[in-house]
C-alpha cells in the first residue's frame, strides 16, 4: 500500500471520513438550516472560486484618504 507522508492511502481515506462525519454532526447542531451552504462552500473553494465566496461574503475594504494613503495603490 503508498503511503502519503508516511500515511497509508486507506487512512487518509479513513481520517477523512471521520472529519466528515464529525463536520456533519457540528452543522446538524445548528438551528434550522445554518449549515444547508457549507459544503457547497468547501466544494467551490476547492473547484477555484474561493475568490467568489470571499467577495460575496466580505464587503470591499475602502483605503483611506489621508496623506499616509497617498501612493497607495
Amino acid at each position: 500500500m503508498q503511503t502519503i507522508v508516511g500515511i497509508a492511502a486507506d487512512e487518509v481515506e479513513a481520517m477523512a471520513e471521520a472529519a466528515r462525519d464529525a463536520i456533519n454532526l457540528r452543522l446538524s447542531l445548528l438551528p434550522e438550516d445554518g449549515g444547508a451552504g457549507f459544503w457547497t462552500a468547501v466544494s467551490k473553494y476547492y473547484g477555484g472560486g474561493f475568490a467568489e465566496i470571499a467577495a460575496g461574503l466580505c464587503p470591499p475594504v475602502s483605503r483611506g484618504t489621508g496623506a499616509a494613503d497617498e501612493g497607495v495603490v
